[in-house]
């Protein structure tokens, strides 16, 4: 019930014709969030041998979980702080409509393993 209610006044505030005007910051977000994290991260795992632990299951999940997109916990501070709130939620939106290329390559990735 708390997601739906931040989901409602997070949306109140939401522009979606203020997007445009910051697809650069929402494309070098995208590639941090969904190249560089996951890289970094799967790297450590797989150095630290999860790959190896049940048919490489922690390493499988580490890989989902570090490319999901910005979660609407980072669009509170920015509505409470009065910060640049169109610029979040143009990030939160584009990183979402994302994951319609991200699951594919999910799912690849994942299947390698």
């Amino acid at each position: 019930m708390a997601n739906f209610l931040i989901l409602v006044s997070i949306g109140l505030e939401l522009r979606i014709s203020k997007v445009i005007y910051y697809l650069k910051e929402c494309s070098v977000l995208s590639i941090i969030k969904f190249l560089i994290v996951p890289f970094i991260t799967s790297l450590i795992a797989w150095k630290i041998g999860l790959g190896e632990i049940d048919s490489g299951l922690p390493l499988k999940v580490i890989i989902v979980l570090s490319s999901t997109p910005v979660a609407l916990n980072a669009l509170i501070p920015p509505s409470v702080y009065d910060m640049e709130l169109n610029m979040v939620n143009s990030c939160w939106l584009f990183t979402t409509f994302a994951m319609i290329i991200i699951i594919p390559v999910q799912y690849f990735v994942v299947n390698l393993i």
